[in-house]
């Protein structure tokens, strides 16, 4: 299961340490709320991780943690409000919730469980059915490794576990692949709708959107280094247009029914 810290105390004074935090207006209140980012297994301080405060309805304020994992936001007007951290490098951790009263003081302490969204996957059954070792019926060997990377890639780009995919994908792939890939997801774009590669820039500014008006996600898959007969990796991205990519680096083991992955971690996200 999912496994977060978060601890949740009220102050009444800023200590002179406190005051020295980078500074978030966000109103004119007199309230203070001060925080900390910190790795839950090694208490480290996490730094440079984005941090927002938002009501039932939008985003309030937002700022970055410093280099020990400081925030503060000055002002934000009495209410409820929920706070919520950049998680790469790290398992999902749902938006803090938070109340505050008039010139109060308040101190929120972070703590990320280090893994990633795959991890965050393998807890949710949806998702980690996708990821069981499916044969392709008559695959060869590497059109079953790609199909699996794929269904991998796929997965990677589900952020809302429990809801069902709503995008398009579009890859480049054998008729097999496509046919296999099509029996468990159905929206697969056609041909020649958005360009797959390996190039960043390219494949963010190549994407297009198919004519449904869907938004189409590209996957690109290259097969990496084998450690062994059963043992494989492969580096899989995923681009769309114009809002970001994601490249992730997956391990991959054999199993009778073909290959499943056994772990991803993020390499870059721009």
């Amino acid at each position: 299961m999912r496994t977060a810290a978060v601890c949740v105390i009220l102050m009444f004074a800023a200590s002179l340490a406190e005051a020295q935090q980078p500074l978030q207006s966000c109103g004119s209140a007199p309230t203070l709320v001060t925080g900390e980012v910190r790795d839950a297994q090694t208490r480290a301080p996490i730094g440079g991780r984005g941090v927002t405060v938002s009501d039932s309805s939008r985003m309030v304020c937002t700022s970055i943690a410093d280099s020990i994992g400081k925030f503060r936001f000055e002002g934000l007007p009495p209410g409820r409000y929920s706070l919520s951290t950049g998680e790469y490098g790290y398992r999902a951790l749902g938006p803090i919730p938070f109340r505050i009263g008039t010139a109060d003081t308040m101190r929120l302490s972070v703590q990320l469980v280090p893994g990633s969204h795959f991890d965050d996957c393998l807890d949710a059954p949806a998702c980690a059915a996708w990821l069981d070792a499916r044969q392709l019926p008559g695959g060869t060997d590497k059109e079953q490794f790609e199909f699996a990377a794929l269904r991998t890639a796929a997965i990677l780009t589900w952020k809302a576990l429990d809801k069902p995919l709503q995008h398009y994908f579009c890859f480049d792939a054998g008729d097999s692949v496509v046919a296999a890939f099509r029996r468990v997801y159905s929206k697969v774009a056609p041909r020649g709708e958005c360009q797959v590669t390996q190039e960043r820039s390219d494949a963010r500014d190549g994407l297009r959107h198919i004519p449904t008006g869907e938004a189409a996600y590209a996957l690109g898959v290259t097969e990496g280094s084998a450690r062994g007969p059963d043992t494989r990796t492969a580096d899989l991205g995923f681009y769309v247009a114009p809002l970001w990519a994601e490249g992730w680096s997956c391990d991959f083991e054999r199993h009778r029914d073909g290959w499943r992955p056994v772990s991803c971690r993020m390499d870059w996200i721009s």
